[in-house]
């Protein structure tokens, strides 16, 4: 309790700068993440004190996630990372309490804060290393079951934590749109957003200024090679998406005005594909 007072967010920002330093200086961060990783240790202790004390002396310090960016899955087997474990208590273990999924969240919340590495090192697990791979054993299917859980604290978990490895990360949001598994996800965000286009200019405004979103929509509509009938969903719902962008369109950023999609979809895409 002592060291999470030191390095608390109530406090300034140069002294918790400063304790965060010392506590990794000395060793005292390794001796405490080593204590995390021993199956000995109380649920109680591991919520109270481990992560949450950890969360707050790594939360954006760059030096200390890099630490922790090291030791999360030294054995190079999946199963058996840190970070594997902490999802899978977090989201799919049965005996789950509601204050250790808490704990694990803030913890990763402060782990990804302005940590790309750390974001990538999540990421890059969300497509299955082969297509026969036991499903069940990755963070990719962790956080789709979560998402799509009728466990109200695992589905709000799984969605903050998605959440934040897509925060301030341009690269990060690219990535997981491209994992195939998140296909679910994909959907629903997609159908969020044409239900927001509806009927709403400003919506199709403040859309059309995200960098490269349009590219997104109109590489997805490109792509010939879908043949799943889960990504010709997907299509499906970009080029809806695109034809509310022209609809809806007030014309004030010229770039992507509704002649400019227009032209686009005539000499770009190909008129036929929406025929």
């Amino acid at each position: 309790m002592i060291i999470r007072a030191l390095v608390s967010p109530k406090n300034r920002k140069e002294n918790i700068v400063a304790c965060q330093r010392i506590i990794y200086q000395c060793g005292l961060l390794h001796g405490i993440w080593n204590m995390l990783t021993i199956p000995t240790i109380p649920a109680q202790i591991i919520i109270e004190v481990l992560l949450n004390t950890v969360g707050d002396v790594v939360r954006d310090n760059i030096e200390n996630q890099a630490f922790v960016n090291s030791v999360v899955n030294t054995s190079g087997a999946i199963q058996e990372s840190t970070l594997f474990n902490l999802l899978y208590a977090m989201i799919c273990d049965e005996e789950k309490s509601f204050s250790l999924q808490i704990s694990i969240l803030y913890f990763l919340q402060c782990y990804l804060h302005k940590n790309k590495i750390g974001k990538s090192i999540i990421i890059q697990t969300l497509s299955p290393q082969t297509k026969n791979a036991a499903n069940q054993h990755t963070m990719d299917y962790f956080l789709r079951s979560g998402y799509l859980s009728k466990d109200i604290v695992a589905s709000w978990c799984s969605g903050i934590l998605l959440s934040h490895l897509v925060v301030d990360s341009p690269k990060s949001k690219e990535d997981i749109l491209e994992a195939p598994s998140l296909c679910h996800t994909r959907v629903a965000v997609l159908i969020f957003i044409c239900t927001l286009l509806s009927n709403s200019s400003p919506s199709v405004q403040a859309l059309v200024s995200i960098e490269n979103g349009i590219a997104y929509i109109i590489s997805q509509i490109r792509d010939q090679s879908m043949e799943d009938d889960r990504e010709l969903l997907i299509q499906s719902l970009c080029a809806f998406a695109l034809g509310l962008y022209v609809i809806f369109n007030n014309n004030k950023i010229p770039s992507c005005s509704s002649e400019s999609i227009k032209q686009i979809i005539e000499e770009d895409i190909g008129i036929n594909l929406f025929q």
